[in-house]
């Protein structure tokens, strides 16, 4: 289709009037509800989304989820694709509530495909992970994205795109969890706030980041050392700083 390749090549207004042409059309025939209908709906969608009119979006998914349930393709990669497209929406909405509805349904329809875990379901997680990264819900955070991980870890190289957002989305939620520690006790000397800094500077080199990095290392290795000066994690993070300081003298 036409406006699919509009859609790869970021010409999301081109790919826009194709598709509400092609959907007009479709609408003045008998069988406009068919799960072809249902994919350009939310096709349509994501053009939208990406132009900014969050609102036609959330009509165009919310269409076609209709329609893929009134045709019974409820188990199909196509309608789980369509649940976390909407559940993004409504992220991008702010509209939590119903976006954690959208997500939970989004990742049955995909373990219900996969029969087990797969980079569909790692990019569903991570996107709801976010959302509850957005929310300051950080425990909820760490559940979903700790599985995300997993997953893309155990199937992707580094330099996978995907491996990336994987890793950005870690540091995002140990940054707002060190963040959240000290703001609920000013007294960073303790082992949660250690853990959570330690953990982030670890981010930080993995996104090639050095700077940042040794800023954080050299944070919890001071905690460390209040805390105890003889433990083994202190001994690691002490070699983790020399080796991403060795890193970045060597650039």
């Amino acid at each position: 289709m036409e406006s699919n390749q509009y859609l790869y090549l970021k010409q999301y207004e081109k790919a826009k009037v194709l598709l509400e042409e092609a959907i007009r059309l479709r609408r003045s025939i008998p069988g406009f509800k068919s799960v072809a209908s249902a994919n350009a709906l939310d096709t349509l969608a994501q053009a939208y989304s990406r132009t900014g009119n969050l609102e036609e979006a959330k009509k165009a998914e919310a269409e076609a989820l209709v329609t893929y349930e009134g045709l019974k393709k409820t188990d199909t990669a196509d309608y789980a694709i369509a649940l976390s497209n909407h559940a993004n929406t409504l992220r991008a909405m702010k509209q939590y509530k119903e976006a954690e509805q959208f997500f939970a349904k989004a990742v049955t329809a995909q373990q219900k495909i996969d029969k087990g875990d797969s980079i569909e379901l790692a990019k569903i997680l991570l996107n709801a992970g976010g959302m509850y990264c957005d929310m300051n819900k950080l425990d909820s955070a760490k559940r979903l994205l700790d599985r995300a991980f997993k997953i893309v870890r155990s199937n992707l190289k580094p330099e996978h795109p995907l491996y990336k957002l994987s890793v950005k989305s870690e540091r995002v939620l140990y940054k707002k969890k060190a963040d959240s520690l000290l703001k609920a006790d000013a007294n960073p000397y303790r082992q949660d706030v250690a853990i959570a800094v330690g953990k982030l500077a670890e981010l930080y080199e993995d996104e090639g980041d050095n700077s940042q990095a040794l800023a954080a290392y050299k944070q919890a290795i001071e905690i460390r050392e209040k805390l105890n000066p003889d433990s083994p994690e202190l001994a690691k993070l002490r070699q983790r700083y020399n080796d991403c300081h060795n890193k970045l003298s060597a650039h």
